[in-house]
């Protein structure tokens, strides 16, 4: 509403793309106001393919959550790669780049499998994870310290984050 009272128009699209704008692979959650038309709809999700793909959003409110999954989404990767890393080099004792690599490689390996898109994240873990195995062990410790609840409530916390730098610019 600021936008439109500033500007004189209707035709509002509010986005959050991500970092993976930097090699084409953002993905771009947006939001339109009402009056903008499905042409203009077009040349908005035309505009944000050359950066990667998009998600046209229902309703604004969305674009909070969203920024939390997509927007923020690298750093979370980052982090678990951080940790790969952090404990090759501990307890295998890897060089920084070598174990660097070996994290590197192991996320995109599982993007590439998920891009593929002939089994679902849940399918691969299970896929990787072997009954009394080694995979199973680490998940069930994860399970176990309610990683799940734990990342909801850090997802939660973000969205309250960012619904109140929203409400700092109002």
């Amino acid at each position: 509403s600021q936008l439109e009272d500033l500007t004189g128009s209707s035709r509002i699209v509010r986005s959050m793309p991500n970092l993976g704008a930097k090699i084409g692979r953002s993905v771009t959650g947006w939001s339109a106001s009402g009056d903008v038309s499905e042409t203009d709809r077009d040349h908005i999700k035309l505009l944000f393919s050359a950066i990667g793909m998009s998600v046209e959003l229902s309703s604004e409110e969305l674009i909070d959550p969203f920024s939390v999954i997509a927007g923020s989404g690298p750093a979370y990767v980052f982090g678990l790669a951080e940790l790969l890393q952090a404990n090759a080099e501990t307890t295998l004792g890897l060089s920084s780049k070598d174990a660097s690599k070996i994290a590197s490689e192991v996320i995109a390996a599982s993007s590439q499998l998920l891009d593929e898109g002939s089994k679902s994240a849940a399918e691969w873990r299970k896929a990787v994870t072997s009954k009394a195995g080694i995979t199973e062990a680490v998940i069930t410790s994860l399970t176990d310290k309610n990683i799940q609840q734990t990342f909801d409530d850090a997802l939660a916390a973000g969205t309250l984050r960012s619904k109140s730098l929203s409400k700092d610019h109002d």
